[in-house]
């Protein structure tokens, strides 16, 4: 799982609300779920004020300031589960780096595009299924807030050949270890739809923020294969649980705020260490 400290998870809750803000009490009794210190988290929030990054409102309260997210926007899309993807006609999606580009670019450049589901391809190049429904505008604005890098060239090709053979692109992800992770992930948000009824109410929401944020992730960072090269049902019963797991919390926690304006759970996500611009270096 993500490893949680105060800006992570103090971001990720003020994210649960669009317009509501969050009293320091409150996110002083969330960071206590993982043994945050108090003085840890008005250190932290004071920061987050100072960057810009939230804003406080009257009370002691604090919101998220309102800008486009697209890194935020893009992890939400999971919601929409295989409206995601079209029919894959057989064509590869691929990008190609500027031809100057510095070693940690390059390393930042292969974990954005990694995120969005490509492979790389002999160090050249990274390639995927050309079948999302995502706009190349849209991709190529997530890939450059994710990476930092612009002037990315897409070539979609039919196949690809190289030393007097074609490349199996195909073979570039392990079909049996995302099976493995859907399920498994799918078998451990049932099991603790089951047990919720036996949990201290405290208890229950910290794991709501841990292990519907781990399913999420996995949804979010999925790279949507086409059904030739993976059981997608599979992958829909998770969507479908991760759901019903979103659905079950929802109601814990608009009491626990006493608000009705919870637009979805907290999770651990740490979406910062996703963008070019984060606090601390890329993840």
């Amino acid at each position: 799982m993500i490893e949680v400290n105060a800006k992570s998870l103090l971001l990720d809750v003020l994210r649960s609300t669009n317009s509501t803000a969050w009293p320091a009490k409150k996110l002083i009794e969330v960071a206590d779920m993982f043994s945050i210190k108090e003085s840890a988290v008005r250190v932290t929030l004071s920061r987050l004020v100072s960057r810009g990054l939230i804003e406080t409102s009257e009370h002691g309260s604090y919101l998220m300031k309102r800008s486009y997210d697209p890194v935020r926007n893009w992890i939400d899309s999971w919601k929409k589960g295989e409206e995601r993807i079209s029919d894959w006609n057989g064509y590869w999606l691929c990008i190609y780096p500027p031809a100057k580009i510095r070693k940690k670019d390059r390393l930042k450049l292969d974990k954005a595009a990694h995120r969005l589901g490509f492979r790389s391809v002999q160090d050249r190049m990274w390639a995927r299924p050309d079948n999302l429904t995502m706009p190349l505008e849209r991709m190529n604005e997530l890939l450059e807030a994710m990476s930092g890098v612009s002037n990315l060239v897409y070539a979609t090709v039919v196949k690809l050949h190289a030393d007097d053979q074609d490349l199996m692109l195909e073979r570039l992800w392990n079909r049996s270890d995302l099976e493995k992770e859907y399920r498994q992930c799918a078998k451990r948000l049932k099991r603790c739809m089951l047990q919720k009824k036996n949990l201290h109410r405290l208890a229950a929401l910290k794991e709501s923020i841990l292990v519907g944020g781990q399913a999420i992730r996995l949804l979010a960072l999925d790279p949507l294969l086409p059904g030739c090269m993976i059981d997608k049902n599979l992958r829909v019963e998770l969507n479908t649980t991760t759901h019903n797991y979103n659905d079950m919390y929802h109601e814990s926690w608009k009491v626990f705020l006493d608000s009705e304006s919870i637009e979805r759970v907290p999770i651990n996500l740490n979406i910062e260490a996703m963008s070019s611009h984060s606090l601390d270096a890329p993840q």
